[in-house]
């Protein structure tokens, strides 16, 4: 029996990948280090097994791999007051941050709203980013209507961008 299998995956804090192959297999992968996953991988056939996870220069296994900060934001092209953007996530999250940043005009109020859960914003001056609480909605449930909003504009805001951080759970 050959199997021939493909493992493509993204991760941080990797110095080595390592396979324990039993039987006639072949093995080839493509790692591209970026941002910190936690994989274990195990493929079971007959007679066959092949197993796939991190491990350290002096070949010990890796334990407890940081957990990935994401980031997910929303740009506006001459925001107006009251523009809305939906968005929903398919996974769980713990929001850790939220940044605003206004380009012209005098300032804006960014909004970041769990729809039926909470809100928060921040309202940065024109040229910089602001950092908002996020109290209201650090735990956001996997579907849940996300709303990114500008709630106020003053001057001529040329545009504004929204983003949230956040950790998958």
């Amino acid at each position: 029996m050959r199997i021939v299998i493909v493992v493509i995956f993204l991760a941080s804090a990797l110095q080595g990948l390592a396979f324990a192959v039993s039987q006639d297999l072949q093995v080839g992968g493509y790692l591209n280090v970026k941002g910190a996953t936690t994989l274990e991988a195990t493929v079971r056939a007959p007679n066959v097994t092949v197993e796939a996870g991190y491990f350290k220069g002096d070949g010990s296994q890796l334990t407890n791999l940081p957990t990935t900060t994401e980031t997910k934001s929303v740009a506006f092209v001459y925001p107006y007051a009251t523009a809305e953007v939906y968005v929903r996530l398919p996974f769980g999250a713990t929001i850790t941050s939220l940044e605003v940043y206004c380009n012209g005009g005098t300032n804006i109020t960014g909004r970041v709203d769990i729809v039926g859960d909470g809100n928060a914003s921040a309202s940065p001056v024109a040229g910089a980013w602001a950092v908002g609480s996020v109290a209201g909605i650090t735990n956001y449930t996997a579907y849940n209507t996300l709303k990114f909003s500008t709630p106020t504009v003053t001057g001529s805001v040329k545009s504004a961008s929204i983003s949230i951080y956040y950790k998958r759970q």
